[in-house]
């Protein structure tokens, strides 16, 4: 069975709090987010990102024993026809080629 680390306050001690709880029933986290489009068509690598938002979460929860997998929404979550708000913000698409090699 497997949990996200994404309480409805997703404040630190909610997050740590939530995972402390789940862990002990589950084998499997969830990061299931939207693509930070607005980095990565700045020209951020991926590695650099995940360093920057991801990599404590990341030990954190691999340190409790459990298997990862992240799910990229790459549409609005909200709103399954429309482009991700960072997308129409910038005005990109994922129709364009250089969006879909990014």
């Amino acid at each position: 069975m497997g949990f996200s680390p994404t309480p409805p306050r997703p404040t630190t001690d909610v997050v740590l709090h939530g995972i402390d709880l789940w862990s002990l029933r589950a084998e499997i986290a969830a990061i299931h987010e939207e693509l930070p489009w607005t980095d990565l068509l700045a020209g951020m690598s991926p590695d650099a990102i995940l360093d920057r938002d991801k990599v404590q979460l990341v030990n954190y929860m691999r340190g409790k024993g459990l298997k990862l997998y992240f799910m990229a929404d790459l549409t609005d979550g909200l709103s399954r026809g429309e482009e991700a708000p960072q997308l129409r913000a910038l005005g990109r698409s994922l129709v364009e080629p250089a969006v879909q090699q990014v």
